[in-house]
C-alpha cells in the first residue's frame, strides 16, 4: 500500500514536472529509473489544478488590490511563465499548420517549424485575450480563484482522451511514444468532472468541453490524420478559453 501511494505521488510530481517548469523532477531515460510518461497521464488534470495554485493566489491578491483585469492579466502571464508556454506553443504551431499547409505533409512540416506565422499570432492573441477576460469577469476574487483552478484541471483532460482515441500523425515526437489505457482516460475524465461540479452551470460546461474536444479531434483528424504534441497543447488552450466564455457569460447574466 505504501509503495503504491509512493508511486502515485511520484507520478503526480512528474506530471507537474512535465506540464510546467517547476523544480519537481524530470523524466529520466535510464531503464526503470522513473515511471514512463504514459503512467503519469491520469494525473494531468490534477497536476493542472496544482500548477494553478500560484496564478490563482496572484489573481486573488490583485483582484481587490488593483483591478480584475490586471488580476486576470497577471494570473495568465504567470501561468505562461510557470508552464513555459508549453500549450501556447502548441496552439500557435497548430494554427500555423492547419491554416497555412495545403497537404498533410506540409501542415506537419509547418507545425514542426519553430517560427511563428500570422495564424499562430492571431490564435495566441484571441485565446490569450479570452483567458484574461474570463477570470476578470468573475464577480469576486474567490469565485475567480475557484474557476482558475477548476478550469486548469478540466482543460487538461481532453489531452488524455486525444492520446487514447487518435492515432499518431507522425512517427517521431514525444506523443508518438506514449501508450495509454482506458482506466487512465476514465480517471482523467473523473477528475475533470469533479472540477466542473464545483462551478455553476456544470452540465453546460461539460457539454461545451465535450463539444470542443470532439470537434477539435475531428478537425485534427481531417487536417493531419491524427494528433501530435502540438495539437494536444492546442486542445487544452481551446477548451480552457471556451469554458471561460461560458463562465463569463453566466457571471454577466
Amino acid at each position: 500500500m505504501q509503495n503504491q501511494l509512493a508511486n502515485r505521488l511520484t507520478q503526480i510530481r512528474l506530471a507537474i514536472g512535465f506540464l510546467s517548469r517547476l523544480p519537481v523532477g524530470r523524466f529520466s531515460t535510464a531503464p526503470g529509473a522513473l515511471p514512463p510518461l504514459g503512467a503519469t497521464l491520469w494525473a494531468f488534470p490534477l497536476a493542472g489544478a496544482l500548477i494553478a495554485l500560484l496564478p490563482a493566489a496572484i489573481f486573488a491578491l490583485f483582484y481587490d488590490l488593483a483591478t480584475p483585469w490586471l488580476a486576470g492579466l497577471l494570473a495568465t502571464g504567470l501561468f505562461m511563465a510557470v508552464t513555459g508556454a508549453l500549450h501556447e506553443d502548441g496552439l500557435a504551431d497548430t494554427a500555423d499548420g492547419f491554416g497555412g499547409g495545403k497537404t498533410t505533409e506540409a501542415k506537419l512540416d509547418i507545425m514542426h517549424d519553430s517560427r511563428i506565422g500570422s495564424y499562430g499570432v492571431l490564435a495566441l492573441i484571441i485565446i490569450t485575450g479570452l483567458r484574461i477576460a474570463g477570470p476578470a469577469a468573475a464577480p469576486d476574487a474567490e469565485t475567480g480563484v475557484y474557476a482558475l483552478i477548476c478550469l486548469a484541471a478540466a482543460s487538461r483532460a481532453p489531452m488524455v482522451w486525444m492520446l487514447y482515441a487518435q492515432p499518431n500523425a507522425r512517427a517521431d515526437g514525444l506523443a508518438s511514444a506514449i501508450s495509454i489505457g482506458r482506466n487512465t482516460v476514465a480517471f482523467a475524465a473523473l477528475t475533470a468532472l469533479i472540477a466542473l461540479l464545483m462551478l455553476p452551470a456544470t452540465w453546460l460546461l461539460i457539454l461545451v468541453l465535450l463539444a470542443v474536444t470532439v470537434g477539435f479531434s475531428l478537425l485534427s483528424g481531417q487536417q493531419i490524420k491524427g494528433r501530435t504534441g502540438d495539437t494536444l497543447g492546442a486542445s487544452q488552450q481551446l477548451c480552457e478559453a471556451s469554458l471561460w466564455v461560458v463562465l463569463a457569460s453566466i457571471w454577466a447574466a
